[in-house]
């Protein structure tokens, strides 16, 4: 459907809840582009790659969830709901090779 209000939201521990809006195109697709912004990093975790390179990685906890809020059943359509509000993210604030 065209012109149908998208909107996508997430938060993390220390970014309050952001919410951008789109309509969806004559093919009933919604997409764009945030930019996410900085953060300290409430968790570190140590981890060494594929390549046997160690990182330490610092980030913080959040969710994601996408709302067509004009739907037929509001809070019912998109990614998020009643048994799962939220997808998990993680935001990676930093990352710090170890040699």
């Amino acid at each position: 459907m065209q012109s149908v209000r998208v909107v996508f939201s997430y938060l993390t521990q220390d970014i309050a809840q952001r919410d951008y809006e789109d309509l969806t195109n004559a093919s009933g697709i919604a997409g764009g582009s945030i930019s996410v912004p900085d953060c300290n990093g409430n968790y570190t975790v140590t981890h060494t790659a594929p390549n046997g390179q160690t990182w330490r990685t610092e980030l913080d906890v959040g969710g994601w969830w996408i709302d067509v809020p004009d739907a037929y059943h509001p809070g019912n359509v998109g990614v998020g709901g009643d048994n799962y509000p939220y997808v998990v993210i993680g935001h990676l604030c930093d990352q710090t090779y170890l040699p």
